[in-house]
């Protein structure tokens, strides 16, 4: 096979590639996120905080440009009000601050991150929960342009893409 040949049925495999991304609706950056990485302690579906009796852990989306992502599983609480319970009780004496929502399907919280070169972050989660099944749905997202640690909300890029993409996306793993 020659080098020109080569090249060329490189070329066709990229541009079938690229066509089935764009077919699918899927992003170069997007990623699953992996059940093994929420055994870290700021995780949001870490048992010590969102994940309260986390079984059947499922990565549904993520995204390495927007830091984002998308997972599910079955709580081991016996129901909603318990589920919140707990993680009321996680979150006690931790950064992280209740959002007010407008919806009963999910509750909402942010941590605001200082780094040590002076830079900061707002990680925006939100949660759901299916009664019936006890899914629990935890969507995260950093937001890099945030400067005081009293700014609990979405801006720019980060705020476009959360409800263009990633709420979207979470509503549809709640049902």
């Amino acid at each position: 096979m020659s080098v020109h040949h080569f090249s060329v049925l490189h070329l066709r495999l990229c541009v079938v590639c690229a066509s089935l991304i764009v077919a699918l609706g899927c992003d170069v950056h997007d990623v699953i996120p992996n059940p093994v990485d929420t055994t870290r302690p700021t995780h949001p579906v870490n048992a010590d905080l969102f994940g309260v009796g986390a079984t059947e852990l499922r990565g549904i989306y993520g995204n390495v440009d927007v830091v984002c992502g998308l997972m599910t599983f079955v709580t081991s609480a016996p129901d909603a009000a318990a589920y919140w319970e707990q993680v009321e009780e996680n979150l006690e004496g931790t950064p992280w601050r209740p959002h007010p929502t407008e919806s009963s399907r999910y509750r909402e919280f942010s941590r605001f991150i200082e780094y040590s070169d002076q830079s900061s972050s707002l990680l925006v989660v939100r949660v759901g929960i299916m009664e019936s099944t006890r899914k629990v749905a935890v969507a995260w997202l950093y937001d890099d342009g945030v400067r005081a640690a009293d700014d609990r909300t979405l801006h720019g890029a980060e705020e476009t893409f959360a409800k263009q993409r990633l709420w979207p996306k979470f509503e549809s793993a709640l049902n």
